[in-house]
């Protein structure tokens, strides 16, 4: 009887730790995270999950100090992804869809990568990543402040995590697309493929 009480007490917990578990990563949010080499994504991340509708507001920094801001891209349609260099899977995956929709559109069309981790990505390195996917895309970064105030702007989020033993940055995984008046159109989880891009793209530009 004794041993039968111990194993419903082991079977109670394991199934209260799972629902703990779930709860969890709902209560996350449209995140990913990184942990060194590990990346874990949150399978409920989607951009049905915005707030109200993104302000394109923002003032960084590229190479050579050249400041960026929505009237850089004027006249352009801009894909936005925010993210860090040292990222292993998801974010070349965002800044790959953004190069691929620039070499396959005629479309005047900019892509502008920001990244998160202002501690360890200078706006140097940043732009270096950035333009190592497509050179005519940009990288850009800022200081703390900056980026809570673009990232706000954009209904996003980004969180980093230092201890001795871990440095975890986590992000909002989306693209968004920019009209060249400096209008949010949509934004795309980053498995969506530039082709669904694209789309939207082309739609917008014929209206």
């Amino acid at each position: 009887m004794i041993i039968n009480i111990k194993q419903l007490l082991l079977q109670a917990l394991v199934v209260i730790t799972f629902f703990l578990c779930i709860f969890s990563v709902i209560k996350m949010g449209p995140v990913f995270a990184q942990d060194h080499s590990m990346h874990q994504p949150n399978l409920s991340a989607s951009p049905a999950a915005f707030r109200g509708i993104p302000t394109i507001e923002f003032e960084l920094f590229t190479s050579g100090g050249k400041k960026v801001t929505p009237n850089t891209f004027s006249g352009k349609y801009l894909l936005i992804a925010i993210g860090f260099t040292r990222c292993e899977h998801i974010c070349p995956t965002i800044a790959a869809n953004m190069a691929a929709v620039l070499r396959n559109t005629n479309i005047p069309t900019a892509a502008l990568f920001i990244s998160v981790d202002n501690e360890r990505d200078s706006p140097e390195i940043t732009d270096q990543y950035a333009k190592g996917f497509d050179p005519r895309m940009v990288g850009a970064s800022g200081n703390y402040q900056a980026l809570v105030e673009t990232v706000e702007n954009l209904n996003a989020s980004f969180v980093v995590t230092k201890s001795s033993k871990s440095y975890v940055v986590q992000h909002t995984p989306d693209i968004y697309l920019v009209d060249p008046s400096g209008n949010f159109i949509e934004a795309f989880a980053f498995a969506d493929g530039p082709n669904k891009i694209i789309t939207a793209l082309k739609t917008n530009y014929e209206l």
